[in-house]
């Protein structure tokens, strides 16, 4: 039985999830209000990240409190697809949106920032304050 799964990072940066999905070569589009998932079935949704090669996209799904959730099918070989690309649960994609958002409120606090990726596939975040 196929079924959108909710992932439990809350999201309360739309330029920050956007500039990580450039990263992983995603597309967020802010006015696609539905997202495709098994059996031509759609879920409504904020926005929409479409997911290159496959038919059905992530749904970026906005609560109450303000903060957005991610929810994606990944029961068949389209969700397999996704999870390809993203990493299991999403896990690709998050950490591009936390190193996205770190770097963000670094350079509002003064910092600079480098990164660099670990043999085990770890992201490393540098952070310096700038010299004045």
């Amino acid at each position: 039985m196929s079924h959108m799964t909710q992932i439990s990072v809350v999201i309360k940066d739309m330029a920050a999830l956007e500039a990580a999905c450039n990263r992983l070569g995603l597309n967020l589009c802010r006015t696609k209000k539905e997202a495709r998932y098994y059996g031509h079935n759609t879920k409504q949704c904020e926005a929409v990240i479409e997911v290159p090669t496959t038919a059905y996209d992530i749904g970026v799904v906005k609560y109450s409190d303000g903060s957005y959730r991610l929810e994606f099918d990944s029961y068949d070989m389209e969700g397999r697809q996704i999870e390809k690309k993203c990493g299991k649960g999403l896990g690709l994609l998050l950490q591009a949106y936390a190193a996205e958002k770190t770097k963000k409120e670094a350079r509002i606090k003064g910092f600079t920032t480098t990164e660099e990726r670990v043999e085990d596939g770890t992201l490393r975040l540098r952070l310096r304050r700038a010299i004045a």
